[in-house]
């Protein structure tokens, strides 16, 4: 398959199939809300079956979710107690392995003896760590230097970051003005002495690309592959993080990274993703925004835990000769982390697969100033993320429509949990708070009445049960906190508390109805075409991790 095949259409090229499943998720969507509503005026019977069932599928998920998160959060604890540059030495003299671990008792270590003893039974090892070159490319846009340095100083204050085998390439955009290109050719000239090499790369919009992250990260990213030919580096050799000016590596990273990817098999057809954690600024936003910021990080989480549905997400790592084969990131939406798992499950075939790497990369919660304007933010970025319901016209055509060699066998169920997770995202909440209510209020069957009076204290009854995933974020919330900044007072602490009254707030505004507006765009070809950067403001007092 060549590199254009690959590309997603051109609006003006999205026409019969390609429209339908474009329409697909918003019209599944509306016809999930539309069941309880017609069942309950025609059949009330049906009706609470039906949001019985749904209910209670959602609850077995919320559990499935809370002890996927303890997993998954037990594993970055771990992983944090680990000298994976202590590991990487055993690649050298991997036989030593199990006489120098065989009495740890932490589970990654046990890993580790089995992946020594991989490499010893193959007989073979063809990259040794200090083989490999990392390569940062960090996408600014309008970010101050207040957020993009402290970035830059976490790499390079990271375990494992080595200044002769590290690339620093800063992405901004020609369309930010004069000042944002002298601010990021300053931070060049503060840190490039730390760097095997550092240049700030400008993005000029050609026609064609929407304005965003996508073009702005490949135009840097082909700018790293002709200078990694120029100096000789294998582009095997070369591992690639993309970063947003916010993103603050955890101290293992790139040792962690280095050490997955050194012991993958077959390590080109694999994506390399960090948990995100959006907790920089947490003790400093809005209570809304940090239910969000909590919300998501437990997400994240638990789906590191979940890798048959793993997918690329903001920060994540592929190796230089990966991308050189998919022309690194889309250029034509507004998703590009997501939409990169599809580019390269495509390219290649279907032999691809994102691996987890249980380091953290820190980021901030949404703040923009002001309260309006920190609201008006959050709704966009969320709905930036339900955007990807994009892919499924995406995956339906390439997967279904057009001749390749991918099992159907792996595709079906990866495309089913492409519709599932955003029309559950569109639907989930409303149907939790109000589904109820609705046969009480719409059936015309005197007969039924004591039963539809029953229903709401039923479907509430299991919501209580559900409420116990809620702790589950609440202990995730407390779990991932960092100090409190001098400029809080300990007060602050109990809004940590309450907050979570607003989650029935959050589930449908900031979610349900981001969805459904994403959804709604797509079905009525209205498409999203500027990638609407999340205003990073800073409180002068913040003091940063």
């Amino acid at each position: 398959m060549n590199i254009q095949n690959i590309e997603i259409p051109y609006p003006k090229d999205r026409h019969g199939i390609y429209r339908f499943f474009e329409i697909f998720p918003g019209l599944l969507s509306l016809t999930i809300f539309l069941i309880p509503i017609i069942l309950s005026i025609f059949y009330v019977t049906a009706a609470a079956f039906f949001i019985i069932a749904y209910i209670l599928i959602l609850l077995i998920r919320a559990t499935a979710m809370s002890v996927r998160v303890v997993e998954g959060y037990g594993n970055i604890k771990k992983a944090r107690k680990v000298n994976w540059e202590s590991l990487l030495q055993d690649f050298y003299k991997p036989e030593d392995a199990y006489e120098r671990h065989k009495r740890a008792k932490n589970t990654l270590i046990k890993g580790h003896i089995r992946n020594m003893q991989r490499l010893v039974a193959g007989n073979h090892i063809d990259m040794l760590p200090d083989e490999v070159f990392h390569a940062v490319i960090i996408a600014t846009y309008n970010e101050s230097q207040a957020i993009l340095h402290p970035s830059v100083e976490h790499v390079i204050s990271s375990n494992g970051f080595d200044e002769r085998k590290t690339i620093l390439l800063i992405a901004y955009e020609e369309r930010a003005g004069q000042q944002k290109k002298k601010e990021t050719l300053e931070t060049i000239n503060l840190y490039k002495k730390k760097f095997f090499h550092a240049e700030a790369v400008e993005h000029k919009l050609v026609e064609g690309e929407l304005p965003g992250k996508g073009a702005n990260a490949t135009n840097a990213g082909r700018h790293l592959a002709r200078l990694v030919k120029r100096k000789g580096i294998d582009p095997s050799r070369v591992l690639v993080t993309t970063l947003d000016a916010d993103n603050r590596p955890d101290k293992n990273f790139f040792s962690l990274l280095t050490y997955v990817y050194l012991s993958a098999e077959d390590r080109k057809h694999k994506s390399y993703q960090p948990t995100a954690m959006y907790n920089n600024n947490i003790w400093d936003v809005p209570a809304i925004m940090r239910i969000c910021a909590i919300s998501n990080t437990y997400f994240h989480t638990a789906n590191s835990m979940r890798l048959h549905a793993l997918r690329n997400f903001s920060a994540h790592a592929q190796s230089l000769d990966a991308l050189i084969d998919t022309d690194f990131w889309s250029v034509r939406t507004i998703v590009e982390d997501g939409h990169q798992f599809w580019r390269t499950y495509f390219r290649y075939d279907g032999k691809h697969e994102v691996l987890p790497i249980y380091a953290p990369i820190y980021q901030d919660a949404v703040y923009a100033g002001g309260r309006k304007k920190t609201t008006i933010a959050q709704f966009k970025q969320i709905r930036r993320w339900t955007y990807g319901a994009s892919d499924i016209a995406y995956v339906a055509t390439r997967g279904f429509f057009t001749k390749n060699n991918i099992s159907k066998r792996d595709l079906l169920p990866k495309f089913g949990r492409l519709i599932e997770s955003h029309v559950g995202w569109a639907t989930s909440a409303p149907l939790i708070l109000l589904s109820g209510w609705i046969p009480l209020y719409l059936t015309k069957n005197s007969d039924q009445l004591i039963a539809t009076q029953l229903l709401p204290n039923f479907v509430s009854s299991i919501n209580t049960i559900g409420i116990l995933a809620l702790l589950f974020m609440v202990y995730i919330g407390l779990a991932t906190l960092p100090q409190r900044p001098p400029h809080h007072k300990r007060i602050r602490i109990f809004g940590f508390f309450w907050q979570w009254v607003l989650t029935p707030v959050v589930g449908v505004i900031f979610n349900s109805v981001a969805a459904i507006n994403s959804q709604t765009h797509l079905a009525f070809r209205r498409y999203i075409g500027t990638f609407d950067v999340t205003e990073k403001a800073v409180i002068p007092k913040m003091i940063r991790r």
